[in-house]
């Protein structure tokens, strides 16, 4: 009716209507886990062709030992794949300093190599919290490409903001993501 809140009023020209609005930007939770002395953390169900866009969220992640990147590997054909995987990691906060792989073994998210650039293991640091989004996986056409955007708290007790994009160079369905730090 023309007096329920939240609708939005149309019209075709001659008739008026009122209809609710169309939902967008829905989540749907797949997946969680909890890490406590976790050398990876794996997602394997659930990243299907359902969805073009996947999104995991890491909060507090401290890795075991200092000054450590945060990293991710995905899953395809049955296996963790070890290799071709090219990335551009920014933590603007040091100097534009940044770090980039070519046909690598890891897609790296947070945290630079370097004195007091990686992911703090101090006490009291908070270690890293980052967005990581797998952007259509099972698009067999291209390579599937991983963004992350988030924050941590350095080595050094500096916090940096991560900015980070990666892409498995082959154009097979991807399957799942693993989380692992780079020592620890």
């Amino acid at each position: 009716a023309p007096s329920t809140s939240g609708n939005i009023l149309t019209s075709n020209g001659t008739v008026w209507a009122s209809t609710a609005p169309a939902s967008s930007g829905t989540r749907t939770l797949i997946a969680t886990a909890t890490a406590s002395s976790s050398a990876t953390v794996d997602f394997t169900s659930g990243i299907t062709g359902t969805y073009t866009r996947y999104e995991v969220e890491i909060d507090g992640c401290v890795p075991a030992t200092d000054n450590a990147q945060l990293q991710c590997r995905l899953y395809a054909s049955g296996a963790w794949q070890s290799s071709g995987y090219n990335f551009q990691c920014h933590a603007p906060a040091w100097g534009d300093a940044s770090a980039a792989g070519d046909a690598v073994t890891y897609i790296q998210l947070v945290g630079l190599s370097g004195a007091g650039l990686g992911v703090g293991a101090s006490a009291g640091e908070v270690g890293c919290s980052v967005k990581v989004v797998l952007n259509d996986p099972s698009d067999t056409s291209k390579h599937t490409l991983v963004t992350a955007n988030g924050g941590y708290e350095g080595s050094g007790n500096a916090c940096a903001s991560a900015i980070s994009t990666g892409e498995w160079g082959t154009t097979t369905a991807v399957t799942g993501i693993q989380f692992l730090m780079s020592s620890g």
